[in-house]
C-alpha cells in the first residue's frame, strides 16, 4: 500500500506536533518548518481537526495541538481518517476489490493487507517518536 501525499503530510505534521503537545502550532509555522505547501497543509489540518485527531484553538493566540496524548493516537486512526477507501482499493487499480468483485491478486493481497492493518493498529505516534529517537 502506498500512502497518499495527504497521509504522508499528516503523519509528518503529527509526528512533529507530538514533540511538544503543550504548544499550539500555526499552519504557517508548520508549513515553513516542514516544507509543506501552506494551502495543502491547511486542508490537511482541517481534515485532522474534523476527525478529532487534533484540536483547533481559535483566537489571536490559537493554533493546533494533538487532541490526546501521542501514545493514544494510532497510525491506523490517521490513515483511516484520511485514506478512507484506499484499504478497499484494488492493488491492480481496478477500483473497489472485495469478496463479490475479486481481482486476480485479491486473496493473496488480502492476507498481506490484513497483516499490514494489524501492525498499523498497534503502532502509536508515541512509539514512532521513540523509534525515531533511536535511529
Amino acid at each position: 500500500m502506498i500512502l497518499s501525499t495527504t497521509s504522508q503530510y499528516a503523519i509528518k505534521v503529527l509526528m512533529y506536533m507530538a514533540e511538544d503537545n503543550s504548544k499550539l502550532y500555526s499552519v504557517k509555522e508548520l508549513s515553513k518548518i516542514l516544507e509543506i505547501p501552506y494551502k495543502y497543509l491547511s486542508k490537511v489540518m482541517t481534515n485532522l481537526s474534523k476527525k478529532e485527531l487534533i484540536l483547533a484553538i481559535q483566537g489571536r493566540y490559537g493554533g493546533f495541538k494533538l487532541s490526546k496524548p501521542k501514545e493514544e493516537i494510532k497510525l491506523k486512526d490517521i490513515l483511516v481518517a484520511l485514506e478512507d477507501e484506499s484499504f478497499k482499493q484494488c492493488v491492480l487499480g481496478g477500483g473497489v476489490c472485495n469478496q463479490k468483485n475479486k481481482c486476480e491478486l485479491h486473496d493473496t493481497w488480502d492476507e498481506s493487507k490484513q497483516t499490514i492493518q494489524k501492525s498499523l493498529l498497534e503502532v502509536t505516534l508515541g512509539e514512532l517518536k521513540n523509534k525515531d529517537k533511536k535511529v
